[in-house]
């Protein structure tokens, strides 16, 4: 027991020795960390202001180049008296990626064309940056607190002679989609409460009326009358710098305490350590040496009791060490034979399906030929001969029924060309992968009023047939279901080259859906199975289907592939 107080007392006074220590140095270790850390963190602060505000400027470049546009097609119609076709702002108002809705203004005001969801200001709310576009050619307006709160960007709009005729405008509405996408630039950095306000000292972002407390960093735009502002506010650094001295004080101290205890403790501990290293390696034959009653002596008798005990345990191990081996031989060879028997089914499952696929378009083809050159030739044929008929007749003695005769086979015509068209698009054998695809928007996404589009990027002209037929079908099932379920207003068609991949992105801004509750091939929702089958045609090409969805964030649906050749 005498051993065993003499080892407390040490390490108390050890630790004490350290405690104090660290009390004394701990103020003046966090005055200077403090002080180092508020620099850093103004110096931070003013570059993440400087790096919001160009972001910002990049968005309103972005916006005034659509605007230009706008400039270049209204003028004409200005100069002339004409109206300003819908055309002219239904282009840049897709292209624009903040604002809510593009307009032209005479030069009091008045609205003369319009495209999007947000209302035009009235006149009296315009006449500043009316007035402001006129003299600098562009301009952005203040906060305009009208019912949705808003701000605008206008182009002026002058005649030959530099007078001015009127103004393109963007409005931007603040409570909007696009403008929270807009000032989620300025949250970015949670740290940061990066607040944008006009001159008069009103936040874009905020409730009406709200303005910055005294700023610790501010910077304008060049492209508005706006100015970022940081607030001051409490960084909360000395905490932070106190905690890390102390941290590093202790640090410190502790390893002084670990090398005073070890120093106390290591001579004793020599001999066992000396033994232990015998133990690992192998040597169970001589028994470990106990010296003293105190806890090294207690740890000297667990040592020998373990040399004992690891003795009789590896004679126990070497006896059953042959018998599992054996077993685990067995089962190796179970597991590699079923592991060959799985991936021969797989390979198998795939080739299969893959003709199961081929033999699925061969028909398709074969009977669209078959309606093209019979069906079609006798409805056309049926139409052509009621035709003939329905002129030599004289107008007072034709049967009405005649006319719903020759109606009716003019109906069959049509929905034979649709059925032919559903079966194999001729466009897809003639023209390829991209000009298919277009033809499926034409017909599906068009006429509901949805706008669409397709870009490509360093695509093939033409691919093998069987790659181009799957990744025409897995493209065509995720179009139809936006027309079908996706309530959207926009589509965007990607189709990119990318090494040894092809990748084509469906993405919309529509309803969206829960991926979970569709996505495992659900029989009750028509997109579970559609899902499922182009999952299916991509793994027939070894490619993948990714969806990207939820509830009222609308779909992306993106097919990978790689760039083969026919499989066998």
């Amino acid at each position: 027991m005498s051993v065993v107080r003499s080892l407390e007392q040490r390490v108390v006074i050890l630790i004490a020795t350290g405690v104090a220590l660290t009390s004394i140095l701990l103020g003046a270790i966090g005055v200077v960390a403090y002080r180092r850390q508020q620099a850093h963190l103004d110096a931070s602060h003013a570059a993440i202001v400087h790096s919001m505000t160009a972001q910002v400027d990049r968005e309103l470049t972005q916006l005034l180049a659509v605007l230009q546009e706008v400039v270049s097609q209204a003028r004409s119609a200005m100069s002339g008296g004409t109206p300003i076709p819908r055309d002219a702002l239904r282009r840049p108002f897709i292209q624009s990626r903040i604002a809510d809705a593009v307009f032209i203004v005479d030069r009091t005001g008045r609205e003369l064309a319009h495209e999007g969801s947000l209302r035009t200001p009235p006149a009296g709310e315009l006449a500043g940056v009316l007035s402001a576009a006129e003299t600098r050619g562009a301009a952005t307006s203040e906060r305009i607190d009208v019912p949705r709160p808003q701000v605008v960007a206008c182009i002026a709009i002058n005649d030959l002679r530099g007078a001015m005729l009127g103004a393109a405008c963007g409005s931007i509405d603040i409570r909007g989609r696009r403008a929270a996408e807009f000032f989620a630039l300025l949250r970015q950095y949670p740290n940061v409460p990066a607040m944008l306000v006009d001159r008069s000292g009103r936040d874009l972002a905020g409730p009406a009326g709200q303005t910055p407390s005294t700023a610790r960093h501010r910077e304008s735009l060049r492209n508005a009358p706006w100015v970022l502002v940081l607030p001051e506010h409490d960084t909360g650094g000395s905490p932070a710098a106190l905690a890390l001295g102390a941290a590093t004080t202790m640090m410190a101290l502790l390893g002084l305490l670990a090398w005073g205890v070890g120093r106390s403790v290591r001579v004793p501990l020599d001999a066992l350590r000396d033994h232990a290293e015998r133990l690992a390696g192998g040597d169970l034959s001589t028994p470990v040496p106990i010296a003293g009653e105190d806890e090294i002596g207690l740890l000297g008798r667990a040592f020998e009791r373990m040399r004992q005990a690891l003795d009789r345990s590896i004679q126990a191990l070497a006896d059953s060490n042959s018998q599992l081996e054996a077993r685990v031989a067995d089962r190796t060879a179970a597991l590699a034979r079923a592991n060959e028997e799985l991936e021969a089914r797989d390979r198998q499952r795939a080739r299969l399906l893959r003709q199961l696929i081929t033999a699925q378009e061969d028909e398709r083809r074969r009977l669209a030929r078959e309606l093209h050159d019979d069906t079609c030739q006798a409805l056309a044929a049926l139409a052509l001969r009621l035709d003939m008929a329905l002129a030599a007749t004289p107008d007072d003695a034709v049967n009405p029924e005649l006319f719903e005769a020759r109606n009716i086979a003019t109906r069959a015509l049509d929905d034979a060309h649709r059925l032919i068209h559903d079966l194999r698009p001729t466009a897809l054998d003639e023209l390829g992968l991209v000009a298919a695809l277009q033809r499926v928007i034409d017909r599906h996404l068009t006429p509901a009023g949805v706008a669409a589009r397709i870009e490509t990027d360093e695509w093939p002209a033409r691919l093998s047939r069987t790659l181009e037929t799957t990744l025409f079908r897995a493209a065509q099932e995720a179009i139809v279901n936006v027309a079908r379920h996706g309530h959207a207003e926009h589509v965007l068609v990607q189709c990119r080259a990318t090494g040894a991949r092809l990748v084509i992105e469906v993405e919309d801004d529509g309803s969206g859906f829960d991926v979970a509750s569709v996505g495992g091939g659900n029989t009750d929702d028509a997109r579970g199975l559609g899902l499922m089958g182009m999952r299916e045609r991509m793994a027939s090409i070894d490619g993948t289907v990714t969806v990207d969805s939820a509830p009222g964030d609308g779909t992306r649906i993106v097919l990978d592939a790689p760039h083969l050749v026919d499989k066998a």
